[in-house]
């Protein structure tokens, strides 16, 4: 693994920390793109894919004010290491949590066209409550062990 697509990984993962979700978001949420697409008026939301050729993607999919601060993570962590980047952020004045599409179910085509060309893929998401605390998962279990103890190391767990 590359040594800056870990120092990015584990900083997609710190700047996590204290990132809101809504209770509707939480509890409900769109099971599809096409289901919210269906019932949203397509000026509630705003959708951005920069594909630079990277073999990584960092993609926001609660972003704007579905969840705050993932958008501004990952246009910096894009821009940082030359990354491709996806936003699917609300921009409704307010209520935007009722955007939200459960991260399994998300499937909205250009993030998935991003996706499906990369070798790694970043998704930077919001965690509810007050607490700081960084959570690390994902398919590729080696990865978020690495990272856990990157992390663990250097005091952020």
């Amino acid at each position: 693994m590359k040594k800056q697509f870990l120092k990015v990984l584990a900083l997609v993962l710190l700047f996590t920390f204290g990132i809101g979700i809504t209770t509707y978001a939480a509890l409900t949420g769109y099971g599809s793109f096409a289901d919210l697409a269906a019932s949203e008026d397509p000026s509630a939301y705003k959708i951005t894919a920069n594909d630079v050729g990277s073999d990584t993607t960092i993609l926001a999919i609660h972003g704007g004010g579905i969840e705050r601060g993932t958008s501004e993570l990952v246009e910096a962590l894009g821009g940082y290491g030359k990354y491709n980047t996806y936003l699917f952020e609300g921009v409704k004045p307010t209520e935007n949590g009722s955007l939200f599409i459960k991260a399994i179910n998300f499937d909205e085509p250009k993030a998935v066209d991003l996706v499906q060309k990369s070798d790694y893929t970043v998704s930077v998401i919001g965690a509810a409550g007050d607490d700081q605390v960084t959570y690390v998962g994902g398919q590729n279990k080696f990865l978020a062990e690495l990272i856990s103890l990157i992390l663990i190391a250097k005091g952020y767990m």
